[in-house]
């Protein structure tokens, strides 16, 4: 297959404007709610999960492609651990509500 972009970094720049768009969002939802809220708390509180998952998720994506995927095997093409990279994320988000909930 090929790329339009040398090592194919479209891959790890996707990840990454990804986590900016996520951080942007749920910073202008967030602001609308009034200060103090529940919702404004949560969703400010998992920007930088989200963001940084989806960067993380983007760039270890990227690192596998580039090596050699026969020195290690994945089963079923790798969905297991993009699976895991996504409930790590989603296990980071979880404890910052946690926080949040307990400030509120």
């Amino acid at each position: 297959m090929t790329t339009p972009l040398p090592f194919n970094l479209q891959v790890p720049i996707a990840g990454l404007v990804l986590a900016i768009v996520s951080w942007l969002l749920l910073d202008t939802f967030g602001r609308r709610f009034r200060s103090g809220s529940l919702w404004r708390g949560l969703l400010l509180s998992s920007r930088q999960s989200i963001s940084l998952s989806c960067a993380l998720v983007g760039v270890i994506c990227w690192l596998l492609d580039l090596f050699d995927l026969s020195l290690i095997q994945f089963p079923r093409d790798g969905v297991k651990a993009f699976g895991i990279l996504v409930v790590i994320g989603l296990s980071l988000t979880l404890l910052s509500w946690k926080k949040e909930l307990k400030q509120n």
